[in-house]
C-alpha cells in the first residue's frame, strides 16, 4: 500500500452473488458482463466526465454470513487501457463459494473496504463518492442478528450509509420472480440523500449488456452531483430483459 492516497472521483465496490442458487454458467455470464461493461463507451464516458476523470473499482464475492472474498483489489480506471486491466482481473477471478445468502453481511463487509472515508484502514484511494453496486438473485437467509431478516439487511445498509458510503444500488439477477423488486427497493437500495440509487432486473442466463452498462454507469454518476427525476426504463429484445428503476430513499 502506498504511503499516499490517489484522488479519484468515485470508489465503486461491486458485490457479486455466489450463492448456491446462481449456477456456474450464470456466474460466468455475469462476470463477463461486468468485464465488458468496464470496456464499454457508456461507462468510460461517465468516468471521463468526472472532475478528475478516474475512479477506483474493486470486486468482492459474497455468499453466507462468513463468506466474503475480495476477488479484484482496488484498481484505478481512467481510460480504455486501465479499464481493460480491470476487466481482465474480473475475467480471471475464480468462484470461491456456493452457499447460503447473507445480504446484510455482504453489505456490512463491503462498507469496511472504502478506506478512511468509512473509518477503515487506507485502501490507497480517496474520493468524494463511495458507491456499492450489489448483485444478488434473491432473499437473505443467513445474515445473523435479531429481528426479521429484512430488518437485518436494512440495519447493514443504514450502517454502511452512516459510516460514509454514499449510495447502495443493486442489480437483481432474477427476472423469474419480479416480486423481489420491492424487496430490494425496501431493504437494499440506500443513499446519503445526494443521489438516487438504481435497481436493475437482469436475467443471469442471458445477460443484457446494455443493462449492466446502464447500471454501472448510474453508480458512477453520483460524483457528478446530478440528481435526475425518478424514472423507469424497460429494455426488451433478443439480448434479454432489463428493468431500470431510480428512486429516492
Amino acid at each position: 500500500m502506498p504511503a499516499f492516497s490517489v484522488e479519484v472521483d468515485t470508489e465503486l465496490l461491486i458485490l457479486v452473488d455466489t450463492t448456491r442458487s446462481i449456477g456456474n454458467r450464470e456466474f460466468d455470464n455475469v462476470m463477463e458482463g461486468i468485464a465488458r461493461s468496464f470496456e464499454s463507451g457508456p461507462v468510460l464516458d461517465v468516468i471521463g466526465d468526472g472532475a478528475i476523470g478516474s475512479i477506483a473499482a474493486s470486486l468482492v464475492f459474497w455468499s453466507g454470513s462468513n463468506e466474503q472474498l475480495t476477488a479484484v483489489s482496488w484498481l484505478e480506471v481512467s481510460d480504455l487501457s486501465s479499464a481493460a486491466q480491470f476487466a481482465a482481473a474480473v475475467r480471471s477471478a475464480s468462484r470461491p463459494f456456493s452457499g447460503q445468502s447473507a445480504i446484510g453481511s455482504a453489505i456490512a463487509y463491503g462498507a469496511g473496504l472504502f478506506g478512511t472515508e468509512t473509518g477503515s484502514l487506507a485502501n490507497g484511494f480517496e474520493s468524494s463518492f463511495q458507491a456499492i453496486s450489489f448483485f444478488g438473485d434473491g432473499q437473505d437467509n443467513n445474515t445473523p442478528g435479531r429481528g426479521n431478516r429484512e430488518a437485518r439487511i436494512r440495519d447493514a445498509r443504514d450502517g454502511a450509509i452512516a459510516a460514509g458510503v454514499d449510495e447502495v444500488s443493486a442489480v437483481l439477477l432474477n427476472t423469474r420472480n419480479p416480486q423481489f423488486q420491492s424487496y430490494y427497493e425496501d431493504n437494499v437500495l440506500g443513499s446519503s440523500g445526494e443521489t438516487v440509487p438504481s435497481l436493475a432486473l437482469v436475467d443471469p442466463g442471458n445477460v443484457d449488456q446494455i443493462a449492466l452498462q446502464q447500471s454501472l454507469a448510474s453508480s458512477l454518476s453520483g460524483s457528478l452531483s446530478v440528481v435526475p427525476e425518478p424514472s423507469v426504463i424497460l429494455f426488451c429484445g433478443v439480448s434479454g430483459f432489463f428493468f431500470f428503476n431510480r428512486r429516492r430513499c
